[in-house]
Order: structure tokens, then C-alpha cells, then sequence
């Protein structure tokens, strides 16, 4: 067994669906589980915004929720708010 992990073949290959937003919510990257769930391409997604991708998703923490995701923000991280969605499999991040 190799002393070193290859975590990009980790995140590639886990049956989660994950996805990487850089600071302005834009897509950095997304392993094949997510890209099956949200019916994208990897290539549809780099470089923008989540909001770009699918408009449903709120833009704000005010505005309510529609369709299968629900926003949830806690000040946790150091330097700042963490924000993540909680999803249903129907399609949206």
C-alpha cells in the first residue's frame, strides 16, 4: 500500500456528490456524483456562479426557499460565515 493518498481520486470517485465554490460562489470544481445528480457538465460549471448555474437557489438568506434546497449559515469558520445547502437528489446543488 502507498504511504500517500490520492485525494483527487477520492473526491473524484466518492459516491457523494460534492462541489468546490470559491469565495464568490463560483465553481472551482465537482466529482462525477455531483454532476450525475444536478444532470451538469464539469465544463457547464467551472467559472460560475452557482446562482448562474441554477437560478432557483435563493440569492439571499431572506428570500424563501424553492424547489429542494434550504440554505443554512453558521459563524463557525475562522475568518468568516460558512454556508452550505442541504439538498434533495431533484436536480439542484
Amino acid at each position: 500500500m502507498s504511504d500517500t493518498l490520492d485525494f483527487q481520486a477520492l473526491f473524484n470517485h466518492s459516491p457523494n456528490p460534492y462541489m468546490v465554490l470559491e469565495r464568490e460562489l463560483r465553481y472551482v470544481a465537482a466529482n462525477e456524483a455531483y454532476l450525475r445528480l444536478t444532470v451538469s457538465r464539469l465544463e457547464e460549471l467551472v467559472g460560475r456562479s452557482i446562482f448562474e448555474a441554477f437560478p432557483l437557489i435563493p440569492r439571499t438568506p431572506t428570500t424563501p426557499t424553492r424547489g429542494c434546497c434550504a440554505r443554512r449559515s453558521s459563524g463557525s469558520s475562522p475568518g468568516g460565515r460558512r454556508t452550505s445547502w442541504r439538498c434533495s437528489p431533484t436536480g439542484c446543488p
